[in-house]
């Protein structure tokens, strides 16, 4: 054994250590904020789209059956060849529909979980009439994400 050589680590080592181990923990820490971030925009945006989807699809199937419709700014107004008349508006930041043949009353058709920013209806032409519906929505209570835009076109037969 040698006299005078001591084992262990020096302070200069020491300090190192601790900053490179400061380094790694701290990109850990931003890449997990990152990754969290991203996914909540990513679940924001198929709310938007899963919600967006779903009113254009209910507006197909109103039209579908359509024998005349009429708009008005922000309300469309269908007449079905069975009868029923279905009605959509915007309502506050919400789209709501009222069917004649289910109740007097409207209901909301999107959720709380999203805000619809606008809703404007038009109808062109006479025979055929063409139709075009447009709503923009945005997730609620959040002013970083983008609003998407949908629109339906579809001539009446």
């Amino acid at each position: 054994m040698k006299k005078g050589f001591q084992s262990g680590f020096t302070l200069i080592e020491a300090v190192v250590y601790i900053a490179l181990l400061g380094l790694i923990l701290s990109g850990a820490v931003l890449v997990s904020y990152q990754l969290l971030d991203c996914s909540t925009n990513a679940s924001s945006n198929t709310t938007v789209q899963d919600e967006g989807g779903f009113a254009v699809r209910k507006l197909q199937w109103a039209l579908s059956g359509a024998s005349a419709a009429s708009a008005s700014g922000n309300t469309l107004t269908i007449s079905r060849y069975d009868g029923n008349t279905v009605t959509v508006r915007l309502s506050g930041t919400a789209l709501e529909v009222k069917e004649s043949a289910v109740g007097a009353a409207f209901v909301p058709l999107t959720t709380p979980n999203v805000t619809v920013q606008t809703f404007l209806a038009q109808t062109q032409g006479t025979s055929p009439v063409n139709v075009t519906a447009t709503t923009t929505l945005k997730i609620a209570g959040s002013g970083t994400h983008p609003s998407l835009t949908f629109v339906l076109s579809k001539y009446l037969r």
